[in-house]
């Protein structure tokens, strides 16, 4: 009997196993760990090219409206500067006509289509061209297109 209370008893004080969490667990916590660091080291330079590429479009914009404004103001000159552009522009903004011509003024048209707009190109005044990501990106990495450095 002694040996049966011998065994029962070193049973008692023998290291109970403990309970480990499975490898596949501290797999997944390592790969999240490894994630979560990359993009903490990560985040900044994507946040710099991302407003760089947002900056340039915005600028590129800018640049087509002033190349677009540079252009009509270009073919205005082209037209005002022949004989008929003259006369034209002489009868548009004094009333001119020539020897044998009746004025005739009309009221009640449009004048916008008439007069020809050319307002200049502030920086800033043009916004960056949206894309499909630019929704989902712009408020991730802090952009905004009224500045350049996206803050």
């Amino acid at each position: 009997m002694q040996a049966k209370g011998s065994s029962s008893r070193a049973a008692s004080f023998a290291p109970k196993k403990q309970r480990s969490l499975p490898t596949a667990l501290y797999a997944v916590i390592a790969v999240v760990a490894c994630i979560a660091f990359a993009c903490v080291l990560v985040y900044p330079a994507a946040r710099d090219y991302y407003v760089s590429v947002r900056t340039t479009a915005q600028q590129q914009a800018e640049y087509d409206a002033l190349v677009a404004r540079s252009d009509a103001i270009q073919s205005e000159v082209d037209r005002l500067s022949t004989p008929e552009g003259i006369e034209d522009q002489a009868t548009k903004e004094l009333g001119w006509v020539k020897k044998g011509e009746n004025a005739v003024y009309v009221n009640g048209l449009d004048a916008s289509h008439s007069e020809a707009v050319y307002a200049d190109v502030v920086a800033g005044s043009v916004p960056a061209p949206d894309t499909w990501y630019s929704g989902i990106l712009d408020p991730i990495f802090g952009y905004s297109s009224g500045t350049t450095e996206g803050k």
